[in-house]
């Protein structure tokens, strides 16, 4: 659940179909509708793209959601790209056995170990697929390690629905061990995407060919081999497979954070890309990372195949970068608060001796939340909001307007002695005071155009060593020497001390 929860739509996901698969069922015996057309006993790895199904006697399925939602189920306008994704054969072999493990289940990375027990001249040997996905990445890996007799082997991956294929610049049908060039498969009438076929580990692959409606991976069984199919559907063009290649054939060597200072990655390619990147940590995450300019909340999932490491995805513009640290305040200043920290990005922090300043962008408002927030490195005696007296906060938390957009924010550090705003579910567009007065204006949400007849907002102001004599626009529900209740409608509110 925390693996799916960190990124719903696009993350990759490996799981079984008990309960919703052929012949499912539910805990306690409760029977479900049958939501996907496969048996209750398959393992499936998916991400926002791609779907595989592993079926109970090895057999693997390819399927691709052309809206990119992660649907796959029996209403969803879902495709199947590959009835038989991987059909490994040998002169004189059978399949005896076929087990699935998830190893890694669900987040920024999911990895499905499908293996298969077969016998040739009565000797017993292995194949192990290993199937990774990435969140939100338009492509599959599938490497191929094997246990067995020497001997030429065929895996054949069934395209029926594909007429066309192209090796580099040319149309061929057979391709040799000593070039293995990017491949593309495409579809004349346009009814599936083109798909590229890329050799990320040649190892013991001799050489690929392509038949009716199907393509043969020639292999022996010396060495492990890797194949990466990507959808050439939007994201990515023919023309990138060569960069697609290099990418994929690369994984980067997993990342110390060095303090303070955090990672660096870069993408030296001439397109974007989604990367998963390993990360050691004394944190063990979240993470802070900067995105195109921009310091994003970044969950961490952590590593099952690397103990003590986590996956962290980044985003990567051609040519570009990201940064990641651990969940600290960013330059030792700030950082979202408590409740939007997906919804909130900083773009900028700088420090002159107790005064802070923070670019701020709020991208996104819920009424789960009564205000975006920015929490920082010490308590706020005074802050100011694009230039003007903004007195919105609580401690080490200064609240923001409840709307879209980019705020500059000051604060000086201290202890605030001047009456405060504290928390309200109104939307603030302006609060301003002095030592014996506090002023607001009170505006609906966004996300609400009226409220029922009698509906009053309420108001929690501070106002340390003082107490509250006088209100306009607001009656006083409970009174203290240092904070009160208050209630009011929208408009200008403005109270005494």
């Amino acid at each position: 659940m925390y693996g799916v929860s960190q990124d719903p739509i696009r993350g990759a996901v490996a799981a079984n179909l008990t309960m919703l698969g052929e012949g499912g069922y539910a805990p306690g015996g409760r029977g479900l509708p049958q939501r996907f057309p496969h048996p209750a006993s398959s393992t499936f790895i998916q991400n926002n793209y791609l779907r595989v199904v592993v079926l109970p006697d090895g057999r693997m399925e390819l399927l691709h959601d052309p809206e990119r939602l992660a649907q796959y189920d029996n209403v969803s306008p879902a495709m199947r790209l590959s009835p038989s994704l991987l059909n490994t054969t040998h002169p004189a072999g059978r399949v005896i056995d076929s087990t699935v493990e998830i190893v890694e289940p669900a987040g920024y990375l999911s990895v499905v170990e499908s293996r298969l027990e077969l016998e040739a001249n009565g000797r017993g040997f292995s194949e192990t697929r290993t199937l990774t996905m990435q969140s939100d990445s338009p492509w599959l890996r599938l490497r191929v390690r094997r246990n067995g007799p020497p001997g030429r082997f065929v895996s054949r991956v069934d395209l029926p629905d594909y007429d066309r294929i192209e090796v580099g610049d040319e149309i061929a049908n057979v391709v040799p061990r000593s070039s293995l060039a990017p491949l593309v498969v495409s579809c004349t009438d346009g009814a599936r995407p083109p798909l590229a076929l890329l050799a990320t580990e040649p190892g013991g692959l001799r050489s690929f060919s392509w038949g009716d409606g199907h393509l043969d991976l020639h292999s022996d069984s010396a060495e492990p081999f890797e194949i990466a199919l990507v959808l050439l559907d939007g994201l990515y063009r023919s023309q990138q497979r060569y960069e697609l290649l290099r990418f994929l054939s690369t994984p980067r060597e997993s990342m110390a954070m060095p303090g303070e200072g955090g990672a660096t990655v870069q993408n030296l390619l001439g397109m974007p890309v989604v990367e998963v990147v390993r990360v050691r940590s004394n944190a063990r995450g979240p993470y802070h990372v900067r995105e195109f300019g921009r310091w994003m909340h970044r969950g961490a999932q952590p590593s099952r195949l690397h103990p003590g490491e986590d996956y962290v995805k980044v985003y990567l513009p051609a040519q570009g970068r990201a940064e990641i640290r651990d969940y600290g305040f960013i330059d030792g200043i700030a950082r979202p608060g408590w409740g939007c920290q997906y919804t909130t990005a900083i773009v900028d922090c700088t420090r002159e001796q107790s005064r802070c300043a923070v670019d701020v962008e709020v991208n996104d408002i819920t009424s789960f939340l009564f205000a975006p927030r920015l929490r920082f490195a010490e308590p706020i005696a005074r802050a100011w909001l694009d230039g003007a007296p903004w007195s919105y906060l609580d401690g080490d938390e200064l609240f923001l307007p409840n709307r879209q957009g980019r705020y500059h924010v000051e604060i000086e550090a201290g202890a605030a002695t001047e009456p405060h705003l504290a928390r309200t579910f109104a939307d603030i567009s302006q609060a301003s005071s002095t030592m014996n007065t506090l002023t607001f204006t009170a505006r609906l949400p966004e996300w609400t155009e009226s409220v029922p007849d009698g509906f009053h907002f309420a108001a929690l102001i501070r106002h340390p060593g003082r107490e509250l004599r006088g209100l306009e626009n607001a009656r006083l529900l409970r009174g203290g020497r240092d904070a009160s209740m208050i209630q009011f409608d929208t408009g200008e509110v403005s109270g005494a001390l």
